[in-house]
């Protein structure tokens, strides 16, 4: 969840949302907590920086396949599933409860499936982590378009022009792990 957009903000809420446990020590420098903001070691910082920061959340999907398409896809109710992912549920910025419900790449495109997803909220990019952890894809978040099966509400986010090292990466077998940011 999201740490506050105004107010009073502490050290506390902010190591917690890195990830740290309430009320255990912390400093500014930490680097979990710099990483919220994308700060060096050592940098000036101001605590109104971290209005509206949030941690990635990182999920694993174990990659299947069906016709052309690879990664993971569970449309609930549709005809088309294939592949899983871990965790299943993202809690948004609004601190709502999403559900996955796909992460696949087709003929050269990304596609990314939130289902009862509010366009408003949100995460700003998915960052896609290659096999070694060395080599990452980034995706800015482009407006999503809604689409329906079998009477659920998803969001579709499609990006097209993949590297190829991505297109290699997810091919229908073996593990790939991303953030949502």
């Amino acid at each position: 969840m999201a740490l506050q957009t105004s107010g009073a903000i502490s050290l506390n809420d902010i190591h917690v949302e890195a990830g740290g446990s309430s009320g255990t020590n912390c400093t500014i420098n930490d680097s979990d907590i710099r990483g919220l903001i994308s700060k060096g070691s050592g940098a000036t910082m101001s605590f109104n920086e971290w209005y509206g920061a949030y941690a990635a959340q990182e999920f694993t999907i174990t990659e299947g396949s069906y016709s052309n398409y690879y990664g993971y896809l569970d449309r609930t109710g549709g005809s088309i599933q294939f592949g899983s992912i871990n965790p299943l549920v993202y809690v948004d910025t609004d601190g709502a409860n999403r559900t996955c419900e796909g992460l696949l790449v087709q003929r050269g495109t990304l596609f990314f499936y939130l289902r009862d997803y509010t366009r408003t909220a949100g995460w700003t990019k998915i960052i896609i982590l290659d096999g070694n952890g060395t080599t990452t894809y980034e995706f800015l978040r482009t407006s999503g378009n809604l689409v329906t099966y079998s009477g659920n509400n998803y969001n579709r986010w499609t990006w097209t022009s993949l590297p190829a090292g991505l297109v290699a990466q997810i091919n229908g077998s073996g593990t790939t792990t991303f953030q949502i940011v």
